[in-house]
């Protein structure tokens, strides 16, 4: 199994997702990483920046469930007084990002008008400070994700046409953990040991046969539900609380909730 810069994989298939990030990241042009929810796709910008720009800021910003209002906070920043978030002036990510990766996640959920704001930065690597006639220039990487259909998005007014045009040269599709079932036992026996050290607890290796119903297993939430499921059999060290998830019939049980501040694999 290899492992380069936590980006963990074993198969033929992310062999060659993990050739592709390389080059991408001999380019400062904007890429767009496409897949499932839970597939990876921070780690995967991550693996960018630390080929291309490792020593400079790597700013995430997860545009889902933000007002307009928030969007343009986060990304651009505020006046003193001009928002309800704030009463000191505020650099947003972008400067934050300087000389380093912009990673915006959900992209398709970003407001018209913040997507409008945006492309300026990718025309010329300037935009407005809000409420001033100040201008800033900024020079940042950006890697975008979704897990939306480009086309979909456009045709349903959720993305801006010159959004489009720039992000569709440079798409990458992250596959789907039921796509790479091959490499799970060893994606298992990677990430338990990984959680153990966090969590400083030991615990038994997973039994053969489990591994076999982690193969199977429909993985939904992909590598966010297996590192949830992983950690949960940390905490409680239950093989058969671990088999009676492996092994039910539908879905529609609750799933163990994932860490997200924890470090994300793919």
């Amino acid at each position: 199994m290899a492992s380069r810069a936590e980006f963990i994989f074993s198969s033929p298939l992310m062999e060659e997702i993990h050739q592709k990030l390389v080059a991408f990241s001999k380019t400062d042009a904007p890429l767009l990483l496409q897949g499932e929810k839970g597939v990876g796709k921070e780690q995967a910008a991550r693996l960018i920046h630390k080929h291309s720009r490792e020593g400079k800021p790597f700013v995430a910003v997860h545009c889902r469930n933000l007002s307009v209002e928030s969007q343009q906070v986060e990304l651009f920043g505020s006046r003193k007084g001009r928002s309800k978030q704030t009463d000191l002036d505020r650099p947003g990510k972008l400067q934050f990002a300087g000389g380093g990766t912009l990673f915006l996640a959900e992209i398709c959920d970003l407001a018209p008008t913040v997507q409008a704001q945006l492309i300026q930065v990718l025309t010329d690597g300037t935009f407005v400070w809000p409420h001033s006639d100040q201008r800033i220039t900024v020079s940042v990487r950006l890697v975008a994700a979704t897990c939306q259909s480009l086309a979909t998005a456009r045709e349903t007014g959720k993305l801006h046409d010159d959004w489009y045009n720039k992000l569709k040269a440079e798409v990458l599709e992250i596959p789907p953990l039921r796509h790479r079932r091959d490499e799970i036992p060893l994606l298992c026996n990677h990430l338990l040991e990984k959680i153990s050290q966090e969590y400083d607890r030991s615990v038994e290796p997973i039994p053969e046969e489990l591994l076999k119903d982690f193969a199977t297993h429909k993985w939904q939430g992909n590598m966010s539900e297996l590192e949830g499921v992983l950690k949960r059999y940390v905490l409680l060290q239950d093989k058969e609380d671990l088999r009676a998830y492996l092994t039910r019939e539908t879905d529609n049980k609750p799933r163990p909730r994932t860490n997200r501040k924890a470090a994300k694999t793919i």
